[in-house]
């Protein structure tokens, strides 16, 4: 059994480019392997066994399948244990109760089954920024659990911390509408609350890299269904910088970047590349897991998103397993490339949430 080597001695080399890495044990051609060595081997196209694979799963989802979920999982081992997105946090937690985030933002939301939205952002003024308590960025229960799990597992699973949100926080604490305009202006305050955020972000990070977690999850939605949120040459002046410091930070802790948009960003996926994100997390059905293949398959690793919007809720167990597969087939190559994953909402029937598991579980890299 291999296990976990201690902070500050990972063997992986430092970031340079997703192909040449090859310092992992390089195992037996065709043996079965434990879920942690599955995961590094489809990042870093290293000939896993097979396609790596975890889940999310809605409140409603849970409340509704039960103990049936439960069974589910214990047929079908997940392969990647995720730390530090606290239903609290971004989630109101429950229908028409407003919920205050860390960061002071008030949440609320019509259904338990959705994440909501602010409803009170603490910075929609800007003279309240001189007198605005900022969270403390390491006091928090996730990071004693990851610990706790790590000393535990012993190494058999990948453990995936969330690295936070840059974009959608700032929304959070503004205001979407007011955001855009400082934006534009180029306000001395806006800066200020991305640099904020980025430090919050950046200790977040240098604690998990200490405890040794093996990747960290970013997520900013850029895209709408047609373009990009903001002119994609303010996105390279402004954001991606700042990007590129957080992205470093996992680097230098030998650990891989995940980054989640949904959302057509195609505009920006060379800059996340140059930057240094190995896996990347997009909507599939706007950007076309075809295009992507085709433009970044030999630059990136994936995600696999299946459809939340038609096949997952409305399509059959055999339409399910169908449109996986193909995904699959047109994202990864033989050496690895790409991750399963998928979200069970309250509209996904159990029998297509078995079907979504057990497709990935089966599919085989040809």
């Amino acid at each position: 059994m291999r296990v976990r080597p201690a902070a500050g001695t990972v063997q992986r080399k430092p970031h340079t480019n997703i192909s040449i890495y090859s310092n992992r044990p390089a195992g037996k051609v065709g043996a079965v392997l434990d879920p942690r060595e599955r995961t590094y081997r489809a990042i870093e196209r290293r000939a896993p066994d097979r396609v790596p694979a975890f889940f999310s799963t809605l409140p409603g989802a849970q409340r509704d399948l039960g103990s049936a979920l439960g069974c589910i999982w214990q047929e079908y081992p997940q392969d990647i244990k995720t730390f530090g997105y606290p239903s609290t946090e971004e989630f109101s937690g429950k229908a028409g109760v407003p919920a205050i985030d860390r960061w002071g933002a008030a949440w609320n939301s019509a259904s338990d089954d959705v994440k909501g939205q602010v409803v009170e952002h603490p910075l929609a003024d800007w003279g309240n920024l001189s007198t605005f308590s900022w969270p403390e960025p390491l006091g928090w229960i996730e990071f004693e659990s990851a610990r706790s799990y790590l000393h535990s597992d012993r190494g058999q699973h990948y453990v995936l911390a969330d690295g936070d949100t840059l974009f959608q926080r700032m929304m959070y604490l503004r205001g979407i509408e007011a955001l855009f305009v400082d934006l534009i202006t180029g306000t001395d305050e806006v800066t200020e609350l991305r640099d904020r955020i980025r430090d919050y972000m950046i200790a977040r990070i240098r604690r998990w890299n200490g405890i040794g977690v093996d990747g960290i999850y970013f997520r900013d939605d850029w895209g709408s269904q047609e373009s990009l949120l903001i002119n994609p040459k303010l996105w390279r002046g402004f954001f991606k910088p700042t990007y590129a410091e957080l992205f470093a930070a996992v680097h230098a802790g030998d650990a891989h970047v995940f980054f989640h948009s949904d959302g057509m960003i195609a505009a920006i996926i060379p800059d996340l590349i140059e930057i240094g994100v190995d896996v990347i997390h997009p909507q599939m059905q706007v950007l076309g897991a075809g295009t992507l293949a085709r433009q970044y398959g030999e630059q990136l690793s994936f995600m696999c998103d299946p459809d939340r919007q038609h096949i997952l809720p409305y399509g059959t167990p055999h339409d399910v397993e169908q449109h996986i597969h193909q995904t699959l087939a047109t994202l990864s190559h033989a050496q690895g490339g790409v991750i399963g994953w998928g979200e069970i909402g309250p509209d996904v029937p159990l029998e297509n949430t078995r079907a979504m598991v057990r497709a990935f579980a089966e599919w085989r890299y040809r």
